[in-house]
């Protein structure tokens, strides 16, 4: 009779290689091939203009400019059991990328279009893979490496349109990553209020992801903390739940069932941009989560906790 999967195993099909942050897949509605994904719809709140004076925010990267940077991310995961809780290595994931902004098409000529190209990705804490294992990895990193990404989004950071380039080139497992990479736009052109704000103006993003099956709803807070040209700073808060029941997780024998009974995540961190880039100048965001899995097989009952803290970090390159 097939078994659960080991815990170690589930935990990386959950938690890799970030729940909050790169981890989330976008929950699409109906699957689209490429050349265009589907976005999920989000929910925009502004919950505060601020103090005054109060002016629009407003992205206006130069025409042809090329921005450079490193996305690096590092997570911990833990497995509790009934008898004991294990910590696995932790493991750092480094995306070079390079963003280069384009002419508007013609049936958006207000918005914003740029290209990503991402470099060689790089992840550390993998020296316990067997040989094989670490070659597969090094094959699907590689495969990734000059991958482009044609993004639209309007002068306010909202991800209009993503079309990747050159899947058809790439192996199934390296497009598994690619889906993983799908939350960087939202990190990348973050969605600003379309009235005017001052400082401590807050307002609120919400929308639907799927971590590993799990549906969920994430909120983020944004605060204006810092406002001076087109430099502007932002303190970010994070939460996620997910509706407690019956999940199907990826991975599970056909006659498993999975009960999720609690689901808990939450991150805070510091964005500065520059209204002149595309890019953020740089991210850093702490978050951990937590969830509690009942599996069940037959007779064969067994209660799992699995915990994630992650630091994820965005620094501009010259």
């Amino acid at each position: 009779m097939p078994r659960i999967p080991s815990p170690t195993r589930l935990a990386g099909l959950l938690l890799t290689p970030a729940v909050l942050v790169c981890g989330c897949e976008q929950r699409q509605r109906g699957h689209v091939e490429p050349p265009a994904l589907q976005l999920s719809p989000t929910v925009f709140e502004l919950v505060d203009a601020g103090a005054e004076p109060r002016r629009e925010l407003r992205l206006h990267p130069s025409p042809a400019a090329v921005e450079r940077a490193t996305l690096t991310v590092t997570n911990q995961q833990t497995i509790g059991r009934e008898d004991r809780t294990d910590e696995l290595p932790a493991r750092t994931l480094q995306i070079p990328f390079d963003v280069r902004v384009e002419a508007a098409p013609a049936d958006a000529p207000d918005a914003l279009q740029y290209v990503l190209a991402y470099g060689r990705l790089e992840l550390a804490g993998v020296d316990h893979l067997t040989e094989p294992q670490r070659g597969e990895l090094d094959a699907q990193l590689d495969a990734l490496a000059g991958l482009r990404i044609r993004a639209l989004s309007t002068r306010t950071g909202e991800t209009l349109r993503v079309t990747p380039e050159g899947l058809d080139a790439l192996p199934e497992s390296a497009r598994t990553q690619l889906r993983s990479l799908d939350q960087s736009f939202e990190q990348f052109a973050t969605r600003l209020p379309a009235e005017p704000v001052g400082l401590g103006a807050r307002w609120q993003v919400s929308r639907g992801i799927a971590i590993r099956g799990i549906e969920c709803q994430q909120t983020t807070t944004y605060e204006v903390r810092a406002l001076d040209g087109d430099h502007v700073e932002l303190a970010v808060t994070v939460a996620l739940g997910a509706e407690l029941g019956p999940v199907r997780m990826p991975g599970l024998p056909e006659d498993a069932t999975a009960l999720l009974q609690r689901f808990d995540g939450h991150g805070t961190g510091t964005f500065v941009l520059d209204l002149g880039s595309v890019l953020p100048r740089s991210i850093e965001l702490s978050a951990q989560s937590e969830l509690r899995v009942e599996l069940r097989q037959g007779d064969d009952v067994r209660v799992r906790t699995f915990g994630s803290r992650e630091s994820t970090r965005l620094e501009r390159r010259e």
